[in-house]
């Protein structure tokens, strides 16, 4: 399995940003190197504290998980140490995110981008996490990621 994930690594930059009718197919390619796929809703009033909920958990976190940014790259942290094996988080109905507190989206590009490259550079072989955030953009909606870093 882990040359498996090793082999199929995307390189370094920010996590997939797909359309829904995609999301089977990262489904079916996820399975084939053989990571789990988590497949999370993004609420219809989505904040921080919320998206970071689930992502926890989809990631294992533990149960007192700060949902905050610091709290996030602790138990990231922990999950480097400690984690093998391959996980693809697909947040679905990520157009939500658009509407939501300013820089919300944004954010979570960056971090997740972040985190990503943290766990490729930190676990190797061993480990192996990616984010899509897959949505119902339409044409005339552009997603916008941000240039820069984001505030914590």
């Amino acid at each position: 399995m882990l040359r498996s994930l090793s082999a199929n690594r995307r390189l370094p930059g920010p996590p997939y940003v797909i359309g829904s009718e995609s999301v089977d197919y990262v489904v079916s390619f996820a399975r084939g190197i053989q990571a789990r796929v988590v497949r999370l809703e993004v609420p219809p009033e989505p904040d921080r504290r919320g998206v970071l909920r689930l992502l926890g958990q989809a990631l294992g976190f533990a149960e007192g998980f700060g949902t905050n940014w610091d709290a996030w790259y602790d138990c990231l942290g922990d999950v480097i140490e400690t984690a093998t094996g391959g996980t693809v988080v697909i947040l679905e109905r990520s157009e939500r995110l658009l509407d939501s507190p300013p820089a919300l989206f944004a954010q979570l590009v960056y971090h997740l981008q972040t985190s990503q490259d943290l766990v490729a550079g930190s676990a190797r072989d061993r480990l192996l996490i990616e984010f899509a955030f897959a949505g119902l953009w339409g044409d005339a909606q552009t997603v916008p990621i941000g240039h820069g870093s984001p505030r914590r």
